[in-house]
């Protein structure tokens, strides 16, 4: 009997024999049909083994720090600006008179640079001079108003005091001649004495007792003139620091109109030189206080300069006043020149990661320019004696930082203390001494406490 196999046959006939070969293999690698959820167990000889590979040293190749000079630098692009610049405005409004610098040329602070004429202005100060002499000629008057107040005062109280003596004398005529009346017209009731005596002592008497109260009214017209005297004292003194007070009124405003007068001369706030002038004589000048007004001059001062570069964000971390700098101009065929860091932001730019750093030059200057172009190179570190290892000894993750040390046959993870790292080599400052062997090949096969076999061949 023949048996003929179409296509469809011969595939039917291969997909069956595939399943029945991976059922074999699924079996044996399953352990030959053990029952489910049950894992072969190793054999005695496989365990024996293992445990001969844990207590096998691991062979690891070690280095030893090295003590080597530390120096890291920052060279920069770096420009020239002036140690101080400001553009010089006018204060108030007039024609421009006279203008007496040009650019290039060096002032002195307070050094005249220009003036600006304003007619009215002078006319305000000639009539504040005049209020001035007014007002002390009228506190010279009340000054001599109160002088002469004080001498009618001091003459009421002595016309005041003289009738108030005259009152005691007419008293003690008076006490005296009622006395004498008294008696004498004793006498006259003893029919002693005739009675035209006893008349005349009481005429007497009378005349006395009037007089008496003449000095009373003498006195109280005296002392009320010198009430009198003493309030036009009073008012001649108020009228006295009202003229003092007029006098200080006018000249605190003819100093006022002095100084909106200086702002008509425009002077130099500082040392500098004159690098820009932006007006020419009759001009019109506006006041800046306005805020229409251009600038007069540009003055910038650069016997003493300021070396600005902006430090990347990975140096700026380093960066400390007093670091020694050093600048080299294109300019100037690459000369150099030496100073130190004076100033730094403290704060990284927003837009660029860098940070703002100034280098004073060491004395003055006499051949660079503000807008010179060049770069600066900071010496950020300088240690002649600094500990360096390589930095693929350190042990990544696990917190600070670390590395394998081989001691006795043994592994000792320890943590150290780094400081600067350039990449290849990084510096550590603590946790390390130039006779410890750190592992460099291997440490990623090793733990803690682990044997190992040093094979540096």
């Amino acid at each position: 009997m023949r048996i003929h196999f179409t296509h469809r046959t011969i595939a039917w006939f291969g997909a069956g024999l595939g399943i029945v070969l991976g059922a074999g293999a699924y079996l044996l690698a399953s352990g030959s049909g053990a029952p489910s959820g049950q894992a072969e167990s190793p054999s005695p000889n496989a365990q024996k083994m293992e445990l001969e590979d844990r207590s096998k040293p691991v062979r690891v190749r070690v280095v030893r720090p090295t003590r080597e000079r530390l120096q890291k630098t920052s060279t920069q692009a770096a420009y020239v600006d002036p140690y101080e610049e400001a553009d010089l405005f006018a204060k108030t409004s007039g024609y421009l008179e006279v203008v007496h610098v040009d650019i290039g040329d060096g002032v002195r602070k307070g050094q005249l640079l220009a003036e600006i004429w304003i007619p009215e202005m002078e006319q305000e100060r000639i009539h504040k001079e005049a209020l001035v002499e007014k007002a002390r000629a009228e506190q010279e008057q009340a000054q001599a108003a109160v002088k002469a107040g004080e001498s009618l005062v001091d003459a009421a109280k002595a016309k005041a005091s003289e009738a108030r003596s005259q009152i005691a004398r007419y008293e003690a005529e008076a006490k005296y001649r009622k006395v004498e009346y008294d008696r004498h017209l004793q006498l006259f009731n003893e029919r002693a004495l005739q009675r035209d005596i006893v008349d005349e002592k009481s005429n007497q008497l009378q005349a006395a007792r009037a007089a008496l109260e003449a000095a009373h009214a003498t006195s109280d017209t005296a002392e009320a003139n010198m009430l009198v005297e003493q309030a036009k004292l009073k008012q001649a003194r108020a009228d006295r620091a009202a003229a003092e007070a007029q006098v200080k009124v006018t000249q605190a405003e003819l100093d006022l109109a002095n100084v909106l007068l200086a702002y008509a001369k425009v002077t130099a706030p500082y040392d500098g030189v004159i690098t820009k002038r932006l007006v020419h004589p009759g001009a019109f000048i506006q006041s800046a206080s306005n805020g229409n007004g251009d600038p007069l001059f540009h003055l910038a001062r650069f016997d003493r300069i300021r070396i600005v570069a902006d430090v990347p964000e990975a140096d700026s971390a380093w960066v400390k006043v007093g670091q020694p700098a050093t600048f080299r101009v294109d300019a100037l065929r690459g000369q150099q020149f030496q100073g130190k860091v004076a100033r730094f932001s403290d704060a990284l730019d927003g837009h660029t990661r860098t940070m703002r750093v100034e280098v004073a030059l060491d004395g003055a200057n006499t051949v660079l320019r503000p807008g010179m172009y060049g770069s600066v190179s900071i010496t950020l570190a300088d240690q002649d004696d600094a500990l360096l290892v390589p930095t693929s000894v350190l042990v990544t993750g696990g917190g600070a930082p670390s590395v394998m040390i081989a001691s006795n046959g043994r592994v000792e993870r320890r943590t150290i203390e780094i400081g600067q790292n350039d990449g290849v080599r990084v510096h550590v400052i603590a946790g390390l001494s130039d006779t410890d062997q750190v592992i460099a090949e291997g440490k990623d096969a090793v733990r803690d406490g682990q044997q190992v076999e040093v094979v540096n061949r």
